[in-house]
């Protein structure tokens, strides 16, 4: 490995952190503004992150290509059923301790993303 292309995946790892953290800050300020509105930034955002933080499969070209277009499904899939199990939370129950809850658990999930992601 040259040290250009670590540089490279030095700075592309900066700014998918950074594009993290503004994602992560959207779903909280929206989320104290209303929590519809904080739900569907929740499921975009999520979408987004899913899709900025490729996987990488190791098949044939074939089936490489199979495993992305069911991951681009799931991806969709996860991002509704995570917007609705928000919202139903954040109606339904304290919304400051679940904002807090589901901050902690995204900053898990999107830095576990970050760090198996195919560069």
């Amino acid at each position: 490995m040259s040290s250009k292309s670590t540089k490279e995946n030095i700075i592309v790892y900066l700014i998918l952190i950074v594009i993290g953290l503004l994602l992560l800050t959207a779903v909280y300020f929206a989320s104290r503004w209303s929590p519809l509105a904080g739900a569907l930034v929740l499921g975009v955002s999520v979408f987004v992150w899913l899709t900025i933080t490729p996987r990488d499969f190791n098949s044939d070209p074939a089936g490489d290509g199979m495993a992305a277009g069911f991951d681009a499904i799931f991806s969709i899939v996860k991002a509704i059923v995570l917007t609705i199990v928000f919202y139903i939370c954040m109606r339904n129950n304290e919304p400051d301790a679940v904002l807090r809850v589901t901050m902690i658990l995204l900053i898990l999930y999107f830095a576990k993303r970050l760090i198996w992601t195919k560069l």
